[in-house]
């Protein structure tokens, strides 16, 4: 076994006490990759525990759900209000506290609704049976509010994109680093500069009440016929908003940064991906990866470790080095092809120079095995869900083995270059 995924639970993905951990203090080389969408999702649950900010905005999500969620007669007074001014979402759900991205459709329904839903309020403060409205009403027609709103709706569409990647099947584990990257250039992007602060929603709204404020109010001109007073200091200005989105954009990246290890060993996986080969030079292909090759080499099959995955001893280097040459150059020529595919190019070199690149190939098959795609680690989930780190290592190892329905260790000595959702479908 040379990779395990786990959960979102603690007890799994603890950084000493996981199961992750448990595993690797007797197997080194294991990787320990969990999966991505929960790994976002606690990344977001991090941050949140360090900005009040967004506490606050959970508390006003719950507020609006439980004013129309409470009582039937509501819910029909806003839906008979709402759909007169041609707004389509007319639920607000509520989220799942442990669940982050639940928050998403609720950010999206407030941003639709929330001029509409401040007309409402207004029309209903004071009146019998809506007393409760005021404070309410209070929280989202202030100002800083608002921004809130409209930044982390910016920053959950960012990591939106990002999660949906993980829901792609065939997604390889190198490439995991390189959508995170870009992941992080978008929300850096959000941050821009204090004159193209946030997303298209924020700037509209930022525009409109410096327009149309005075130095005595803050007015939110919505459209020609709707202009509404905000709460806010006079001074407010687009600098505090600024501010706001830096350290909630740092705050994530660093704990999204912390919530993926291990990306070196990773990433260093492209050696074998000939689309990495399209624009290289054949001049270039001695040098090309060599240090990504180096640290595949430490991490499985480091002579210094307890335990190998499959050793390599000093006798045998030089053939796997020239290995390693021989599979760059047949990577450099099919990557000529603009179509090339990983999975076709590699079972046609096993049928047609398998004896050649032993050692390359079991590198190839562990890239193919490493669990990344979230669908099928949800359904790993259903069967191992009840191994805790508690257990003993032996039991833990056979548990996992037999939710795959393989003996993983003989399939990997037969180099039979699948994939882990044909693994898991029973489909080599």
């Amino acid at each position: 076994m040379a990779a395990i995924c786990t959960d979102g639970d603690s007890t799994l993905i603890g950084r000493y006490n996981g199961l992750g951990a448990k595993l690797q203090k007797t197997v080194g080389y294991l990787l320990s990759v969990h999966c991505a969408v929960h790994k976002t999702a606690l990344a977001l649950g991090d941050t949140a525990k360090e900005m009040e900010d967004l506490q606050e905005l959970d508390v006003v999500l719950k507020a609006v759900h439980n004013l129309f969620s409470k009582l039937g007669s509501r819910q029909m007074q806003w839906t008979r209000f709402d759909r007169r001014r041609g707004v389509s979402k007319l639920q607000f759900p509520l989220f799942n506290a442990t669940r982050w991205f639940s928050r998403a459709q609720c950010v999206a329904s407030l941003q639709e609704n929330l001029a509409t839903l401040i007309l409402f309020l207004k029309r209903k403060s004071g009146k019998k049976g809506w007393e409760k409205v005021a404070d309410l009403l209070k929280s989202v027609t202030d100002v800083t509010f608002i921004c809130l709103l409209h930044s982390v709706a910016d920053v959950l569409k960012s990591l939106e994109e990002f999660r949906k990647y993980f829901e792609q099947e065939s997604n390889l584990p190198h490439k995991i680093s390189g959508r995170l990257e870009v992941c992080l250039y978008a929300l850096r992007d959000i941050c821009g500069s204090e004159d193209r602060v946030g997303g298209d929603k924020l700037k509209q709204f930022l525009k409109s009440v410096q327009e149309n404020g005075t130095t005595k109010d803050l007015i939110w001109q919505v459209n020609e016929s709707c202009r509404i007073p905000l709460i806010g200091h006079p001074g407010f200005s687009v600098e505090h908003v600024h501010v706001f989105i830096k350290v909630l954009v740092e705050e994530i990246e660093s704990n999204l940064l912390e919530r993926f290890p291990d990306g070196d060993v990773l990433s260093a996986f492209k050696i074998v991906d000939p689309t990495f080969y399209r624009s290289l030079k054949q001049s270039k292909l001695d040098k090309f990866d060599v240090s990504d090759y180096k640290i595949l080499l430490r991490h499985f099959c480091n002579m210094t470790k307890r335990e190998q995955l499959f050793p390599i001893d000093a006798s045998v280097l030089s053939q796997v080095n020239k290995e390693f040459s021989k599979m760059k150059h047949l990577l450099w020529l099919a990557a000529k092809d603009p179509h090339v595919e990983f999975l076709l190019v590699w079972r046609n070199i096993h049928d047609e120079r398998g004896l050649e690149l032993g050692y390359m190939l079991k590198f190839v098959y562990l890239c193919l095995v490493i669990p990344s795609i979230v669908p099928l680690l949800n359904e790993v989930f259903l069967c191992t869900i009840v191994l805790k780190p508690s257990l003993e290592i032996g039991c833990v190892s056979k548990q996992l083995m037999q939710s795959f329905g393989q003996d993983v260790g003989k399939v990997f000595g037969e180099f039979r270059l699948f994939t882990i959702e044909e693994l898991y479908h029973h489909k080599p």
